[in-house]
């Protein structure tokens, strides 16, 4: 969400790893590029614009696992 606007991304496949992604430092500096000088929003063509290396299956499965781990680590503190 930004400002009044707020899009949805659905994936049916790597939805955590997804979720991960959008809290990472490339992906803030992707949106920084994108926001308007008067209005901040981020349209879904900015969004289809963003660019990401997505590793091998297995990979994204461990690092969703890992990161998960991490945020309920956090949560629980």
């Amino acid at each position: 969400a930004f400002g009044a606007f707020m899009s949805i991304f659905r994936s049916d496949d790597d939805a955590e790893y997804i979720y991960q992604l959008f809290q990472t430092d490339d992906y803030r500096r992707q949106i920084a590029r994108n926001l308007g000088a008067t209005i901040n929003q981020i349209t879904s063509g900015n969004l289809n614009t963003f660019r990401f290396r997505f590793p091998p299956k297995a990979e994204r499965q461990k690092i969703t696992e890992i990161l998960g781990t991490c945020d309920e680590t956090i949560d629980a503190q």
